[in-house]
């Protein structure tokens, strides 16, 4: 949800001109058709994925090359294996993180839902992959 408010935050100060509406999968219509609408209305260049396996595979459907045709780009670490282009987090950091963050919920003797939750935010590396054009 935080990713989406920062894109629709920014398409809001860029302006209604330059807005692409992000494209929502939904349980039971047919994605690759609904996909195909999205795509012939907003006409992007690249595709910014969370999930991009699926997308990989509806475009393929819909006969479009990649990166030919069209970019895609991933934020998820488990398809960047894939060859798809993005953002890595180190798990291993992330994992270290979290380890701190419960030993200190422990040292402080704190049960259940903290009263003052709060994030912590790691950075990620952007890897090149074979999705997007140069």
């Amino acid at each position: 949800d935080s990713l989406l408010g920062a894109y629709l935050r920014r398409m809001i100060s860029a302006g209604l001109d330059s807005r692409i509406d992000p494209y929502f999968f939904e349980e039971g219509a047919d994605p690759v058709q609904r996909f195909k609408a999205w795509l012939e209305r907003w006409q992007p260049d690249s595709v910014i994925a969370t999930h991009s396996r699926p997308v990989m595979a509806w475009l393929k459907q819909l006969k479009l090359r990649v990166p030919g045709d069209i970019g895609v780009a991933t934020l998820t670490n488990h398809h960047l294996e894939d060859g798809c282009a993005g953002i890595r987090c180190d798990s291993a950091k992330l994992g270290g993180l979290g380890i701190e963050m419960l030993v200190g919920l422990m040292h402080r003797g704190e049960t259940g839902v903290p009263d003052d939750p709060h994030e912590v935010l790691l950075g990620g590396d952007w890897l090149d992959g074979r999705t997007l054009g140069r």
